[in-house]
């Protein structure tokens, strides 16, 4: 655990900064548990600071954010909405961030994400909380005199948040969302208001022809209010492996290198997750981590992992 930083109290130029910043909060403040288990600041990788750009420009603007982002998996993108879901409502007075998960363990997972953003905050920073529970946690204090914001965890459901105001809407994996979806998003939509300052972010891994892919083919065609975001795999700084003496591509494997740039670092990483963790299936390994928005729908559609 990392000290709480009372040693060094925080100067009122850190406090604004925290307070209207975004990025400075969420690379100062915020501690994430990364891959080798190590607890580390929240650094942003190139993808999150992309996204990060874009709402940033919204803020400034006074525009409603509208994100739809499809993604490989493992990028960060739903630690990277959990952050600024986090900084959103502990910074901010009476602001609800609501997300909605597809499986109980994945809306506990972030529970636990913002469960060390709080823990890992210098004392001087932590809101006054009433309720911090995988239900929500409640910015307050008792005598109701605190910031009034809340972070509330879903599960996927018919009349999810009905009835609620949110600030921030946070729809994560929605691609194998089940049941009524067409009636669960109408429920939802209503629950946060056309005005600066306000989210809705769906952002999934892709899950074939389903309602997702309406959803993001709607708004690369500027049909809806959503801005797309793609990530491949093929631009996360983090997938690449060492070359072994004599390595030697195969033709399928000099075809991406030279469509998509790709150097040999970043064709031996994809060859060992193809060999080592999707069983030498290519297809089930594109369907995880496409490297176009074309090629995640195919793949995911096409069943490649029956």
């Amino acid at each position: 655990m990392r000290s709480s930083g009372n040693a060094n109290p925080l100067t009122a130029v850190d406090y604004e900064k925290t307070i209207f910043s975004p990025r400075w909060f969420m690379e100062n403040m915020l501690y994430i548990v990364d891959k080798k288990n190590r607890l580390e600041r929240f650094i942003l990788n190139e993808e999150q600071s992309r996204m990060l750009d874009h709402i940033e420009f919204c803020l400034a603007n006074d525009l409603p954010i509208r994100m739809i982002v499809l993604k490989a998996r493992q990028i960060g993108a739903t630690t990277f909405f959990a952050g600024l879901g986090f900084w959103f409502a502990a910074m901010n007075r009476n602001i609800t961030y609501g997300i909605v998960a597809h499986l109980l363990k994945s809306a506990e997972s972030i529970f636990q994400k913002c469960k060390i953003f709080y823990n890992n905050l210098p004392k001087e920073m932590q809101p006054s909380t009433t309720q911090m529970s995988s239900e929500g946690i409640t910015f307050d204090k008792k005598n109701g005199k605190g910031v009034n914001s809340k972070i509330q965890f879903a599960t996927v459901s018919e009349g999810v948040y009905r009835g609620q105001t949110l600030s921030f809407l946070h729809l994560t994996e929605c691609a194998f969302w089940e049941g009524n979806v067409q009636a669960i998003e109408n429920s939802l939509a209503p629950t946060v208001s056309i005005n600066p300052r306000t989210i809705i972010v769906r952002e999934s891994t892709a899950n074939g022809y389903n309602f997702f892919k309406d959803d993001w083919d709607r708004a690369v065609q500027g049909k809806s209010e959503y801005t797309p975001f793609f990530f491949g795999w093929q631009t996360h700084s983090e997938y690449r492996l060492p070359v072994p003496k004599g390595f030697e591509m195969t033709e399928k494997e000099i075809e991406l290198k030279n469509k998509f740039g790709l150097d040999e670092e970043q064709i031996m990483w994809r060859r060992y997750q193809v060999e080592n963790n999707y069983g030498g299936n290519d297809m089930w390994f594109q369907q995880e981590n496409p490297m176009t928005p074309e090629e995640a729908f195919v793949a995911s559609g096409a069943g490649a992992a029956a």
